[in-house]
């Protein structure tokens, strides 16, 4: 004779006999519409894990937001909620060493140098090597620009200083490899004598681009009348020849 089901047996025939009895079992279409059913389950739960992620992303960034604010504050950039003169200054600056340019504008580091001298000097906020290569320290060209130079720098690590203090990175360190190309080329050089023999011309052209862009914004934000001169001097040294081909082709 026959026996009833026991345990998982059991619970497998109830399930069968639910299936069966229930209104969708006999429609023609159940396997299409228990297809979209998974997907829609599927949907749901993709969107439930984007949530998530936005959520904790969100907090990141407002965390973030509370640590630019910190270091904002140090450097006088910031007072409560309002922006002070040099705060100002940094909405019409956009570089990866923003605070940095500010500084140096506010120290008035810039004053009294060349127009060769200004474009070395700002060239080390906005090149950055091409490559895991090592290279020799660069020297600035002039006593005058490595006065700076030096003043730069120490500006830069009382920034890192901030930052660190706070848990965050904004200031690229100034890299001064491009500094005797850009005094040479801003005073007229040609383009033989600033290209080494291993220089790619089109790093150049991008090298230069990048500074003329930084000292137009210098020539629109500094307070100084003498410096916007100078700084318009420097971007008219770098703006010509292959430089000003390839912004005509652009």
């Amino acid at each position: 004779g026959g026996h009833e089901p026991r345990g998982d047996d059991a619970r497998f025939v109830a399930s069968s006999r639910a299936v069966e009895e229930h209104p969708c079992h006999g429609c023609p279409e159940i396997g299409r519409h228990l297809h979209w059913a998974d997907r829609a389950a599927r949907l749901q739960r993709e969107l439930a894990g984007i949530d998530r992620r936005v959520g904790r992303r969100s907090g990141t960034l407002a965390r973030r937001f509370e640590k630019v604010l910190g270091v904002l504050e140090d450097r006088d950039f910031l007072g409560g909620w309002e922006l002070t003169a040099k705060g100002r200054m940094l909405a019409g600056v956009y570089n990866e060493s923003d605070l940095l340019v500010v500084e140096i504008l506010q120290d008035g580091l810039l004053d009294g140098l060349t127009a060769p001298e200004v474009a070395a000097v700002c060239s080390t906020l906005v090149y950055q090597p091409r490559g895991p290569e090592i290279h020799e320290p660069a020297e600035l060209p002039t006593g005058p620009a490595a006065t700076v130079w030096r003043r730069v720098m120490d500006l830069w690590r009382a920034i890192r200083i901030s930052e660190d203090l706070h848990g965050i990175e904004l200031t690229r360190e100034p890299d001064p490899g491009f500094a005797l190309t850009a005094f040479d080329w801003a005073a007229g050089a040609d383009l033989d004598a600033v290209l080494a023999a291993d220089d790619a011309a089109g790093d150049f052209v991008r090298s230069v681009k990048q500074l003329i862009d930084l000292l137009r914004q210098l020539e629109e934000v500094a307070a100084d009348k003498q410096l916007r001169k100078t700084v318009g001097q420097a971007i008219a040294g770098l703006q010509r020849s292959v430089v000003d081909y390839s912004s005509v082709e652009a």
